[in-house]
């Protein structure tokens, strides 16, 4: 898995040197693990770093980022999202075959929801 990892990235050049090391970050009585060397690892997390200062250059000259450092959302022109309700009796779930919710008056037997009927149902309106 670390191999297709190094694969993805592009560093093939790395040698991760698997073996069993004794990390410092974990508790003193179960520090021995089957790992990456201590110097791969820190060659990983500074590759890893210098991509992370890159990516957010890009973000930042993409207008991203806003003055003051924090990630901003960038407006889309142009698109108008409206907001769609597939609660029973809402406009968009007029034209579904009735009784496809469940039962809407007490007494009544309840249906089991279908989802993909459901979705039939609303491409079809």
């Amino acid at each position: 898995m670390d191999n297709a990892v190094l694969a993805a990235y592009g560093w093939t050049d790395l040698n991760l040197a698997h073996d069993f090391y004794e990390v410092d970050y974990l508790p003193e009585n179960d520090r021995i693990r089957f790992t990456i060397s201590p110097a791969a690892r820190r060659e990983v997390l500074k590759r890893l770093l210098k991509l992370n200062h890159e990516i957010h250059e890009q973000e930042v000259k993409a207008g991203l980022w806003d003055k003051k450092g924090r990630k901003g959302k960038k407006k889309i022109t142009g698109v108008k999202e409206k907001a769609v309700s597939y609660k029973p009796g809402s406009e968009e779930t007029e034209n579904i075959q009735p009784g496809l919710w469940g039962a809407d008056t007490p007494g009544e037997e309840k249906k089991k929801e279908n989802p993909h009927e459901v979705r039939r149902q609303l491409k079809k309106s």
